[in-house]
């Protein structure tokens, strides 16, 4: 059973505090895991505002799957994307620190941090209509990635890319290979960008609301697929979400982000069954349950919607 399903009738506590970060202790298999990933202090900044992400640590090892949640505007995606050397031209990492693999990720030149991208570090998009091209059919876009990051020639990646639309669950590939994505359903060209990024074979996929777009059941097959490369590449996967439901069922650690901080992070059920800090009960406490009956869904208190510089 989910963590969602095991938790207990009782509501949650809103008005509580919690000091921020405050995490539950994670088990020691997972702290006894050397990190594939960290991130130490990250600040991203867009021109002169406050910053997007603010202070933001977290680590991630080997095989793990680490669930990445907050509202929209958390600073969930901007984290990723400064993390993928990905980030618009106007935003700009200000400070902080990330170690890949054993390699300071910020301070490799263009050329070495292009080859870590796709190769080492993939990513997956919520909209994947908008992330392939439009002129392309989807089976070259994966031949041209398994030619890019693995060397083959056209018609071994031709191949490659066919047999990696049958792992992904496409039905009929070889002729689906030949479509172009206005051709493809959402779940399908979902499946074209999952078969895109596990073409080098990377060592950390991060899926960014990977299911947003798509129906309950291609959200359940969507998170299976992502569960079992998972562990058959022995790949790392950065799950970004605001889904609740999705964290408890995918993730082994899940971090809280709020205005572009860590708020909390731990183990999925110590967190779910005994949240530190008030933003994380106040989001467990909006998840709709099927044991009770409620008027109305909660709904975050006021004070929990502006920054903490804000509410003095």
């Amino acid at each position: 059973m989910s963590a969602l399903g095991m938790l207990g009738a009782e509501s949650f506590n809103l008005t509580g505090g919690g000091d921020p970060g405050k995490g539950v202790p994670l088990p020691s298999a997972a702290l006894s895991r050397q990190p594939l990933l960290s991130l130490t202090d990250l600040v991203v900044g867009f021109g002169s505002a406050p910053p997007a992400v603010n202070g933001v640590s977290f680590s991630l090892a080997a095989g793990e799957c680490l669930g990445l949640v907050g509202e929209s505007g958390s600073g969930k995606s901007v984290t990723c994307l400064a993390l993928m050397g990905l980030l618009p031209p106007q935003a700009v990492v200000r400070g902080g620190g990330a170690t890949f693999a054993g390699r300071q990720v910020f301070d490799l030149d263009p050329r070495a941090r292009a080859a870590l991208r796709g190769r080492e570090i993939a990513m997956v998009f919520q909209d994947p209509l908008g992330a392939l091209n439009p002129v392309h059919s989807v089976g070259w876009q994966i031949a041209e990635a398994l030619m890019l990051n693995q060397g083959l020639s056209e018609r071994q990646a031709r191949a490659g890319a066919v047999a990696l639309m049958a792992r992904v669950g496409i039905p009929e590939p070889k002729r689906r290979a030949q479509a172009y994505p206005h051709q493809m359903s959402g779940g399908m060209n979902q499946r074209v960008m999952i078969a895109i990024a596990i073409a080098a074979k990377p060592k950390l996929l991060i899926a960014d609301e990977p299911t947003t777009a798509l129906d309950v059941t291609i959200q359940a097959q969507i998170l299976d697929l992502l569960d079992d490369l998972r562990r058959e590449l022995d790949m790392a996967l950065l799950l970004i979400t605001h889904d609740l439901g999705v964290v408890a069922q995918m993730a082994e650690r899940v971090v809280v982000m709020r205005h572009g901080t860590v708020v909390e992070s731990g183990a999925v059920d110590a967190i779910f069954h005994a949240p530190q800090h008030a933003y994380t009960r106040a989001l467990l406490g909006a998840v709709p349950r099927l044991d009770r009956r409620v008027a109305r869904l909660a709904s975050l208190p006021e004070a929990l919607h502006l920054p903490e510089a804000l509410q003095a």
